[in-house]
């Protein structure tokens, strides 16, 4: 029968159709953090509607598209530094550097890049999901460059805490192919 050998692709199909329909969904988030040797990065996706609201865009703001969306990168750049509160150790990180894109798929990836955190408690408060509302929520994963997870859960509106612990000492990122 080879149905069997088939259903390993199928099931990765099922997982990646999936993903594509969440990243529309206005109610749903995808934030994923990165920790790297010099610093921490942190790249949230979500729908255009649903930022554009976080943004305090009128109602009226037509789809964004690549033709105009340079017109609304200042207004979503400014509210991505308080799209989270990124604690370590109980010391808040401010965001070094900031930048907003436009997905193929019309979803804003907000991307934040803050000093690298201590060993520790390593918090995110997802403020975002609270000034959003209830229904609002999604996923945080957050790993090593070498990809050593870290940890992931869901998060909410009534459950946008999320917290990981930082070892003393950081995986070396995977090596470089030659």
């Amino acid at each position: 029968m080879r149905l069997f050998p088939a259903l390993p692709r199928l099931v990765l199909l099922a997982v990646l159709s999936r993903s594509a329909v969440r990243a529309h969904d206005p109610g749903e988030s995808w934030t994923m953090v990165t920790l790297l040797t010099d610093r921490l990065e942190l790249e949230l996706t979500m729908a255009q509607v649903t930022a554009l609201q976080l943004s305090g865009a009128p109602f009226d703001t037509p789809y964004l598209a690549p033709d105009n969306f340079d017109a609304y990168r200042a207004r979503l750049k400014t509210c991505a530094e308080k799209l989270y509160i990124v604690t370590s150790v109980r010391t808040p990180l401010k965001p070094q550097r900031i930048d907003v894109t436009l997905t193929e798929e019309g979803d804003i990836t907000f991307k934040l890049a803050y000093p690298h955190p201590a060993a520790g408690r390593l918090h995110f408060f997802a403020t975002f999901l609270t000034k959003l509302g209830e229904g609002f929520g999604g996923n945080i994963d957050v790993s090593f460059q070498s990809g050593k997870d870290l940890g992931w859960d869901q998060i909410a509106y009534d459950r946008p805490n999320f917290e990981v612990t930082v070892p003393a000492a950081v995986p070396p990122p995977p090596p470089t192919k030659t």
